[in-house]
């Protein structure tokens, strides 16, 4: 068995690495031998001892070892029993800091001292673990999940380090740190709920639930982007899902029927030379004039500066996808949509 996972039988093992994570298996660990070998390893062993003399020559001396009361030898026993543990669960490397100890207080101690530092820089770590905390914003690109693996990592680095951060606070925390799509959820949260009683794991299945139901919209242009971005990496053997080509195949429907039929013939070929112009008594074809030309040629620059709308978005990424699976779609799909070939359509 690998001794880094843990067992109920052997100590967790501890080789200089993650600390905190250690410590806290370690604690529970000894908790489960017995509560007083923790509180042994908290509070130490003292050895026993007894007064002889009387008066000012009165002295304190240790205990020889069959002198000790049931009481004594329990706690020597718990004391060991702690020791113990300490020794098996640590590398040779790291033994090498705490062989010398005789109460499993003291090896605890070199241990904590070694990897968290003293008072003053175990203060300086927190202070570091505070500010990431107050500071930690959920991405927009990001899954709720992933930013409350983010936060967990600092509320526990704090906690080992002796400051339990309340779980109110940890609550409001994540109210603060949503970005602005969950803003509904949140007023709706704030009106109805009492934060200072309400727990962490019920506002992450509420959350998680309406991350689930009402930004799915979000999810699959996210998805739709991710397909465009293959298309131009040159991936585009990989097939997608009958949903999300159901989803985006939806859309570009609507965006055909939306569209002004009037609009294709206003730019279309036959209607350049369908209207003449007369310019100081000459006339020619419109298609022909040279201030026509300069206007075209004036307002093709200016086009390319306007920023597509969502809809246009929405219809080149649709388009995308029908064509990166071209070979897999029906050539009569074309003719039910009413437009041109696809091979047309690109080009235009």
């Amino acid at each position: 068995m690998d001794r880094a996972s843990g067992s109920i039988a052997h100590p967790p093992y501890f080789d200089g690495n993650n600390y905190g994570a250690w410590k806290a298996k370690m604690k529970s660990f000894l908790w489960s031998l017995d509560e007083r070998v923790w509180s042994t390893v908290v509070h130490g062993f003292p050895k026993p001892t007894k007064k002889i003399g009387k008066g000012d020559e009165e002295t304190t001396i240790l205990k020889a070892r069959e002198e000790w009361t049931t009481a004594e030898v329990t706690h020597s026993t718990n004391n060991q029993k702690g020791l113990n543990a300490l020794f098996t669960a640590v590398s040779s490397d790291q033994f090498e800091y705490i062989s010398g100890c005789d109460t499993s207080k003291e090896a605890w101690d070199i241990l904590q001292v070694t990897h968290e530092g003293t008072d003053t820089v175990k203060g300086a770590k927190l202070q570091m673990h505070t500010l990431q905390f107050e500071t930690l914003m959920m991405d927009e690109n990001e899954t709720f999940s992933e930013f409350y693996a983010k936060l967990c990592v600092i509320v526990n680095a704090c906690s080992s380090l002796g400051e339990k951060i309340p779980e109110d606070r940890v609550v409001k925390k994540i109210l603060r740190s949503l970005p602005q799509q969950f803003q509904p959820k949140i007023t709706a949260i704030e009106e109805i709920r009492d934060l200072n009683t309400l727990k962490v794991q019920e506002l992450i299945g509420s959350i998680q639930t309406y991350e689930m139901k009402h930004l799915a919209l979000k999810k699959s242009k996210t998805v739709a982007f991710k397909v465009v971005n293959e298309e131009d990496d040159g991936h585009s053997n990989e097939d997608c899902s009958d949903e999300e080509l159901t989803i985006l195949t939806r859309r570009f429907m609507n965006f055909l029927k939306n569209q002004d039929p009037r609009s294709r013939d206003s730019k279309g070929i036959n209607s350049k030379n369908r209207f003449v112009n007369y310019t100081d008594g000459y006339g020619h074809i419109s298609s022909e004039c040279a201030n026509t030309l300069k206007k075209q040629k004036d307002s093709k620059n200016k086009a390319m500066h306007i920023t597509w709308s969502d809809s246009e978005s929405e219809f080149r990424l649709s388009f995308m996808l029908l064509r990166r699976i071209h070979d897999k779609l029906n050539l009569r799909i074309a003719a039910s949509f009413s437009i041109l070939p696809v091979a047309d359509l690109w080009h235009n």
